[in-house]
């Protein structure tokens, strides 16, 4: 079931986890993996409802808070996200995954002082995790601080050169800073894998038990 997961075989892997509940309904860590499958597919509601569940059984589940987070931002309940991304770093202190999604909700507070802090320390804790440059250029960009977001965008690219629009973005800010060598040689990469995202969700190990 995690390796079927892992790549992206939602369907298979709900069934397999399903078969696991129907043994154990209290099986922590299938409600956990269940309920994080559940928010990848977009039914956050749900999502929320499993993981609760997994988490009334065992909350020594950094997993499963970082999951319960994402499906709470996405339910616009930032307040509630951030307490679940603050439990998940708590138990797991490396867990740059989360560190990143406490940014994003940050972000999209406006506490941008704060989610720098978090990309920041996603990215020291995982330094090939391009999504943490990613969203720490993006934040830069934000507080139009274009030379240190181009400075940013440059290191994910070096990670992960397949985003076009990533590469787009560093495009129109170079274009702004008047550099004509980064500028038109990624202007037209916003039509290159279009539809790619970076996964917000990490694979859990194959031998890990629920516990930090």
């Amino acid at each position: 079931a995690l390796a079927l997961h892992g790549a992206g075989s939602l369907a298979e892997a709900a069934r397999l986890y399903k078969a696991v509940l129907k043994i154990d309904a209290d099986h922590a860590f299938a409600l956990s993996l269940l309920g994080a499958l559940r928010s990848q597919e977009g039914d956050h509601a749900e999502a929320v409802k499993l993981l609760d569940r997994s988490l009334n059984f065992d909350r020594r589940q950094p997993l499963a808070f970082n999951a319960k987070g994402i499906a709470l931002k996405e339910l616009k309940r930032p307040a509630e996200a951030l307490s679940c991304f603050g439990e998940a770093v708590a138990l797991k202190p490396d867990f740059a995954e989360a560190f990143c999604n406490r940014g994003n909700t940050l972000r999209d507070l406006k506490r941008y002082d704060e989610a720098i802090a978090d990309y920041r320390r996603a990215a020291a804790l995982a330094p090939r995790f391009a999504e943490a440059f990613y969203n720490l250029g993006l934040t830069l960009q934000d507080l139009h601080l274009d030379n240190d977001a181009l400075g940013i965008f440059a290191k994910a690219i070096a990670i992960n050169p397949a985003p076009g629009e990533l590469r787009h973005k560093r495009s129109l800010i170079a274009l702004r800073l008047e550099n004509f060598v980064t500028d038109w040689s990624d202007y037209d990469s916003r039509y290159v894998g279009e539809t790619e995202r970076i996964p917000r969700f990490p694979t859990p190990p194959a031998d890990w038990t629920g516990e930090d």
